[in-house]
C-alpha cells in the first residue's frame, strides 16, 4: 500500500489528508489557506514529509450541485 495524499480543492482553502501505510482511511491532516501558505511549498513539504507517491484531487461541487 502507498502514501496517498488527498487534496480537496477549494477556491481559497485546501483541504490535506493522507493515507499512510498504517492508516486504511486517508486521515485529515491540514487546511492551507492560499491567501497566507505557498500551496506548491506547502504540498512540496508533505510529499517529501509522508514519502507520498500517490496524489487524489477532489472535484469541488456546492451543495447545489453547481
Amino acid at each position: 500500500m502507498n502514501n496517498l495524499l488527498a487534496i480537496d480543492y477549494g477556491e481559497r482553502f485546501l483541504g490535506i489528508a493522507i493515507r499512510t501505510i498504517k492508516t486504511s482511511i486517508p486521515i485529515p491532516l491540514k487546511v492551507i489557506d492560499s491567501k497566507k501558505d505557498s500551496i506548491t511549498k506547502s504540498i512540496q513539504e508533505i510529499i517529501k514529509e509522508y514519502d507520498i507517491t500517490d496524489i487524489v484531487i477532489g472535484y469541488p461541487i456546492g451543495l447545489n450541485n453547481s
